[in-house]
């Protein structure tokens, strides 16, 4: 998958210590199959039993990957990680445009982007905005696509899994409006986003001394 695609979405590095045992493929591979529990397996493990085929997995909104992550995250208090609905984040983007449309070229920067959901619907509007422009009737190719994720958006988060969903996410979205067919007949390679484009660090870590913000309140 990376050879073909590029697709670094959630590394692992197997060269850790900790890294993938036999009895955690199998644990997989009876989620799979619909097997019975099998023993010595851990208790979270139990809900992952489940038949697949009640679930429809040809989209999966932003929202949901959101939601997980905020399950799952631990301590998300202490670290201050509070999931956006995405409702309220498309009444902002709508809110915004009022005063600074979306256009093509324009940057878009999320300082603290959780998972993604501001940047994955500016990247849809721009999308979108793109299609009407273009007069188009079918899908953007895979490539203008592409240059929109990376031309437009940007985000800055201190948590790598955050950073992992909300790459995925954008991916996702990129996905969305492509025929699997252009994918094999151009040979397209996702994006490098890691770094590039979602910054794994935080926003208020500048160079130099650290001092504390001073604000001024204005009429």
């Amino acid at each position: 998958l990376e050879e073909r695609f590029n697709g670094r979405i959630f590394p692992i590095d197997f060269q850790k210590e900790k890294t993938l045992e036999d009895k955690h493929v199998s644990w997989v591979a009876s989620v799979f199959s619909g097997s019975e529990v099998i023993e010595d397996v851990p208790e979270s493990v139990y809900q992952l039993c489940f038949p697949f085929r009640a679930y429809d997995f040809s989209y999966i909104p932003v929202e949901t990957l959101s939601a997980i992550y905020e399950q799952f995250i631990r301590d998300r208090k202490e670290k201050g990680a509070i999931y956006t609905p995405e409702v309220l984040a498309d009444y902002v983007l709508s809110e915004m445009e009022w005063a600074k449309p979306l256009e093509r070229h324009m940057k878009v920067l999320d300082p603290a982007c959780g998972s993604g959901v501001f940047l994955v619907l500016a990247y849809r509007r721009l999308i979108e905005k793109e299609i009407r422009h273009s007069g188009l009737t079918e899908n953007l190719k895979p490539e203008t696509l592409r240059d929109i994720l990376l031309e437009s958006i940007y985000g800055i988060e201190r948590e790598r899994d955050a950073c992992y969903v909300a790459e995925f996410s954008l991916i996702l979205t990129l996905l969305h409006y492509t025929e699997p067919r252009d994918l094999n007949r151009l040979k397209f390679k996702f994006p490098e986003l890691h770094n590039r484009q979602i910054f794994e660090c935080d926003f208020f870590d500048i160079e130099g001394e650290k001092k504390e913000p001073s604000f001024g309140k204005g009429d």
